[in-house]
């Protein structure tokens, strides 16, 4: 591989949970990660192997994203949480998306790291990955929380929730051009277009959020019992009302709803 890059924003209510009004919290680049388009995070340096015969593809990219969040009288932070060196595995019509992680537990506030972990499943759907080409470009690929995942997330998500697509964008040759960040070049060889989905991986049209009791932090927000996430709404041990229907796009933390 000649280099390419790989743009996830884990999951936009997550951001706007660690951000918001709950939490309070902030997040920060880490090895020459940047943000791009509307929440998401772009991993750079690309390498890995590609077989166009059997369309196996592995790519890892440099980069992290450091959440902190609920700060403590003594200045450390309940919420802590780094995600790096994302690598994309696929073969056949199905992917994962391993990831270095450092987290600190809900409640012991006992610190973990953990190296390339299976944090999430990739659905490549219809994609041959087999054949040449110059580039290797795979655009909303729908990826969901594993078991691992989740545990390594520190309980903020439950194995299951859909997290944000990921698009990613590998050379293959010296000479190849990869897409810019406002469409692409023709030269794409591999792309995958999930229209029921939007930009948070959501799929709107089927699903509601905050339909779940939920787990959170005292008085505040609740985690989804099945598929949830901070900031997917829910009721949590605050006695929030609800989360986000399919129409009014909203999320409530304990009593209070934001508009995103």
């Amino acid at each position: 591989m000649q280099g390419g890059r790989l743009d996830w924003g884990l999951k936009s209510s997550f951001q706007s949970y660690v951000t918001g009004p709950i939490a309070k919290g902030s997040y920060s680049l880490t090895s020459g990660a940047a943000t791009v388009g509307t929440g998401s995070f772009r991993f750079h340096s690309a390498t890995g192997t590609y077989d166009g015969d059997t369309g196996a593809f592995a790519a890892s990219f440099s980069g992290g994203v450091h959440f902190v969040g609920h700060k403590t009288d003594a200045g450390t932070y309940q919420l802590d949480l780094t995600i790096s060196h994302p690598t994309v595995r696929a073969s056949g019509s199905t992917g994962t998306l391993h990831v270095d992680v450092t987290s600190k537990a809900k409640g012991t506030g006992t610190v973990t790291t953990s190296s390339q972990v299976p944090f999430a499943s990739l659905s490549l759907g219809g994609i041959d990955m087999r054949g040449g080409g110059s580039a290797v470009v795979l655009n909303n690929l729908p990826a969901t929380l594993t078991a691992e995942g989740a545990k390594s997330f520190a309980g903020y998500c439950t194995a299951g929730t859909e997290l944000g697509p990921v698009d990613l964008s590998v050379a293959l040759t010296a000479d190849a051009e990869l897409p810019g960040d406002g469409g692409h070049d023709g030269r794409l060889v591999r792309g995958y277009d999930r229209r029921l989905l939007r930009h948070d991986g959501f799929d709107h049209r089927r699903h509601g959020l905050g339909d779940g009791r939920g787990h959170g932090w005292p008085g505040r927000h609740g985690f989804g019992r099945t598929g949830g996430c901070a900031g997917d709404g829910g009721r949590g041990d605050g006695g929030g009302r609800g989360g986000c229907g399919v129409r009014d796009a909203q999320a409530a933390y304990g009593g209070v709803r934001l508009s995103r």
